[in-house]
């Protein structure tokens, strides 16, 4: 199955790993979870000029699987 995750303050990838423990130690009994995240930063404080925000992507994949013994991995 596929879905998607979207939350602000750059948390999508960390809810997401959180989603995949459920599936792998969780009734689903999931083998794998592929997780692919993107998300574009702006870096600059409340009353920042706009002129000083900088912005930058960010991009992260983890493959969580059920592990040989009780419990999950991350690779």
């Amino acid at each position: 199955n596929t879905f998607a995750v979207s939350q602000a303050h750059h948390t999508a990838l960390w809810i997401a790993l959180d989603m995949a423990l459920g599936l792998v130690d969780g009734p689903e009994q999931a083998q794998h979870v592929l997780l692919v995240a993107s998300d574009k930063l702006v870096f600059g404080g409340p009353g920042t000029d706009a002129r000083r925000l900088v912005f930058g992507d960010v991009a992260a994949a983890a493959l969580v699987s059920r592990g040989e013994e009780q419990g999950w991995a991350v690779e």
